[in-house]
């Protein structure tokens, strides 16, 4: 696969810049944008790069320039997300896969992502046996950076799978606790982006995640920046273990009142070269109440 690029000014697009070719397995680039108009792009893979290494890119006006990040992520398959912001105008780079050694790397630039500084794992003590990972990250109105991951053996959760939540403050990790307990999460070979977050502009948290096997997609919210959470609402697909066609692939957004939209793919019955991956775009939205 080829990694490209392409801006859009006013109704014309530009001519798209190769970031990279002969890439194996580069997974679902990332994009974020601050006001100066500098985006970031990564990706964790391998190929013609060293293996499983994740890369970020500084574009201005369509020019690229590489950054090494000094993050290694575990597998080629490893989910990794950027956001820009912070209250220090930070950029965020987030990467990790819930296999060993289960690692949630965070890497940190503060100039606009000309430079990264490698910070380690921010996993939870609490994630046992190596496997925590895809973290996804949004950027809330007072400036703080809101991430979810997922942890696959949690002694908070009784040493079974769950889903987390913590704040990026400068070059903290603050709050990190339970969101819910994902059973029946046997294995996310197949989930892909197994958890999603979003905050709205009034600042309530929205998380979106995928239970394996079976395939069910569930949500929370939050209206206290994380410190309480809404019991899980089953949005889509089966409820173990009751038999049905799985959800998968979930995306949140949440307006202004709190509503939550989920926006996920649902399976049809056919089957092309994965189930999760064949299917109809659904979506569900819930009350003004985020309920």
């Amino acid at each position: 696969w080829n990694l490209w690029y392409a801006r859009r000014s006013a109704d014309t697009w530009g001519a798209p810049v190769m970031l990279n070719q002969s890439v194996l397995r580069g997974w679902a680039p990332q994009l974020a944008s601050d006001p100066a108009g500098v985006t970031v792009a990564a990706t964790g893979a391998t190929g013609d790069w060293p293996a499983a290494e994740a890369r970020a890119w500084r574009l201005v006006d369509g020019a690229s320039t590489h950054v090494n990040l000094g993050v290694t992520p575990a597998s080629s398959a490893d989910r990794v997300d950027v956001v820009a912001g912070g209250t220090l105008g930070e950029r965020y780079l987030l990467s990790g896969v819930p296999g060993p050694p289960g690692v949630v790397h965070l890497a940190r630039s503060t100039d606009g992502g000309a430079s990264w500084t490698h910070l380690g794992g921010i996993q939870s003590a609490s994630c046992s046996g190596g496997a925590a990972g895809q973290p996804d990250a949004a950027l809330a109105p007072d400036g703080f950076v809101h991430l979810v991951y997922g942890c696959a053996s949690d002694t908070d959760s009784g040493g079974g799978p769950s889903i987390r939540h913590a704040r990026l403050v400068g070059t903290s990790v603050q709050g990190d606790a339970l969101i819910a307990a994902a059973q029946p999460l046997e294995s996310w070979s197949l989930g892909h982006g197994v958890a999603r977050i979003a905050v709205s502009s009034l600042g309530t948290v929205g998380v979106v995640w995928l239970t394996r096997p079976g395939g069910a997609l569930w949500a929370s919210s939050s209206d206290d920046e994380g410190e309480t959470w809404l019991p899980p609402t089953l949005v889509a697909g089966p409820k173990p273990p009751a038999p049905g066609r799985m959800a998968s692939w979930g995306f949140p957004l949440v307006s202004r009142s709190g509503r939550i939209y989920a926006i996920y793919s649902k399976h049809i019955g056919v089957n092309d070269i994965w189930n999760h991956a064949t299917g109809l775009m659904a979506g569900k939205y819930s009350d003004d109440a985020g309920l």
